[in-house]
């Protein structure tokens, strides 16, 4: 009976920890990947939210994060090359172009959609895998 009642109280301890262990905002509260297997992806923006007005975007324009910390955004023709790393404790992403770091909060992060926002709270992106 005692050994119940560990066990009981070990699976209810764990489940407290995982409800309790939600990294960003809008995203889910366990993830069976590590963060950076869920950014590495080829992205395509879905929409743009600025203060309450959201935006949807209907473009071929996209963005590649790679494993090794390389970027790729590529608009058309054009095509960019740059890196890019997570911030403090994987809580943000900054990307590197050109000398030019432009450092993002995330707010969801899944296989399938990445939602980043400035750091000031004012404006977020929406990705959705172009895979």
């Amino acid at each position: 009976m005692k050994t119940n009642k560990k066990l009981l109280f070990m699976i209810i301890a764990l489940m407290i920890a995982f409800v309790g262990c939600k990294k960003y905002d809008d995203g889910p509260t366990v993830s069976p990947w590590p963060a950076k297997w869920r950014v590495v992806n080829k992205w395509k923006v879905e929409k743009y939210i600025v203060g309450s007005v959201s935006q949807t975007v209907n473009s071929s324009d996209t963005y590649e994060f790679k494993g090794n910390g390389d970027c790729v955004s590529t608009s058309g023709s054009i095509i960019i090359t740059g890196t890019w790393e997570f911030g403090s404790k994987k809580e943000s992403i900054k990307v590197t172009y050109s000398s030019i770091v432009n450092e993002q909060k995330i707010l969801r992060l899944t296989s399938n959609e990445m939602w980043l926002g400035d750091m000031n709270g004012n404006s977020e992106t929406h990705y959705v895998s172009a895979k």
